[in-house]
């Protein structure tokens, strides 16, 4: 949807390092609205963090995005 190019993203630039875990966020948000209606959770001054919850057959998952390995 932004047009990016396919570069930035394998080869990086500084613009994918800064912004790579909000583009990260955006993408898993998509492709998790293709088959979930998904709930964006925040808490400000958490130390913990959960970025989307999924109901699927009456359970609540909690799902993290991560744009790094840790």
């Amino acid at each position: 949807m932004s047009s990016l190019d396919s570069e930035s993203i394998v080869e990086g630039n500084r613009i994918f390092t800064e912004f790579k875990g909000a583009i990260t966020e955006q993408y898993a948000l998509q492709e998790l609205i293709l088959h979930y209606d998904p709930f964006y959770f925040a808490k400000s001054n958490s130390q913990m963090e959960i970025d989307f919850l999924i109901q699927v057959k009456g359970n609540v998952i909690p799902i993290e995005v991560k744009a790094e390995e840790n």
